[in-house]
């Protein structure tokens, strides 16, 4: 129980310095002398977690030769700065945030310093660090409360195999797309949901520690992106039927139909303030009025205008505007 205590202590590796994701950003970009230098700088700076965490990436750097020539001794040394920070950490059980990274990452750091250390007093300690380490995530991952899919997404999976690309863990509302986008932009659709949930949880999180502003924005621009190949088409079927519509009503169905889109996909309200405006904040008169001018006959010219303008934003890839 003691040991439980004191390792539980040392799983703040969470939080992380901007030089720590500038680090990893560049070990996933191969560019491993950049991420190394990084590393060393964070070291020396950020929170206590940040530079344990630095330090840790520093070891497995050294150990497997990224970036660098394979040393044992480097490593050791760079865990056992890992080690020490982390008992420095002054947190309480009470107040302890941790993940199943963290408990991944404690674990993985116990396991090198049990193949590197040359004592067989301080091996046969870090490998029951690392096996008590393991028992604690098996058990936070069965303690895990399952999210309960809805019916309607239960019963998408069972006709759309395609959309089974989605992690587990973020399969929700997966029928506000349809079946044939998964199977064309699979990789894309894949991270697109996983950024939905961020999203959500940074929005609907009360922790704004771990889930701050920052990371829903974050979340909203690279679900724009994600997006985007699929917005394209839909901006053409918005111009497609505003060249076909007769009427103003029937352009104004054309917007509003994109924008539904945008509103089901980016968590937006577009329609809401659109309804308002037309029922809330306006006269009997003026809904008249408005309803007549829906009748109407399109005028060729502010059709034109009106393709014109869309055509553009399809040119420029600015598929979420605001109307």
């Amino acid at each position: 129980m003691r040991y439980i205590i004191l390792t539980l202590l040392l799983l703040s590796m969470l939080g992380s310095s901007a030089l720590t994701d500038r680090a990893y950003r560049a070990y996933k970009s191969k560019h491993y002398k950049k991420a190394l230098q990084l590393y060393k700088e964070a070291t020396n700076s950020g929170s206590l977690e940040s530079q344990a965490k630095a330090e840790y990436n520093l070891g497995v750097f050294y150990l497997k030769g990224i970036g660098i020539e394979k040393s044992k001794k480097a490593a050791l040394l760079h865990f056992r700065h890992s080690y020490l920070i982390g008992q420095g950490i002054p947190e309480t059980l009470e107040k302890f945030y941790y993940s199943t990274q963290a408990i991944k990452v404690q674990r993985d750091t116990h396991n090198y310093l049990a193949k590197l250390e040359s004592s067989p007093a301080k091996r046969a300690k870090h490998k029951k660090i690392a096996k008590l380490l393991n028992s604690a995530l098996k058990e936070r991952q069965r303690s895990k409360p399952k999210e309960q899919l809805s019916a309607r997404t239960k019963q998408f999976l069972k006709h759309c195999k395609a959309a089974r690309v989605v992690a587990i863990t973020d399969r929700k509302e997966l029928e506000i797309l349809n079946c044939s986008l998964f199977k064309r932009y699979p990789k894309k659709i894949r991270h697109y949901f996983h950024q939905r949930k961020v999203f959500q949880q940074a929005t609907d999180s009360a922790d704004r520690e771990h889930y701050s502003e920052t990371v829903r924005d974050k979340a909203y621009k690279t679900m724009v992106r994600d997006l985007s190949p699929i917005f394209k088409n839909y901006l053409k079927k918005e111009i497609q039927c505003i060249k076909k519509a007769q009427t103003y009503g029937e352009i104004f169905h054309c917007q509003t139909d994109y924008l539904a889109e945008l509103d089901k996909l980016l968590f937006q309200s577009n329609l809401t303030n659109i309804n308002d405006s037309l029922h809330l904040f306006s006269s009997k008169e003026e809904r008249t009025k408005s309803a007549k001018h829906f009748k109407a006959k399109v005028d060729p010219k502010e059709r034109a205008k009106k393709i014109q303008e869309l055509q553009h934003q399809l040119a420029t890839k600015e598929y979420v505007t605001p109307y």
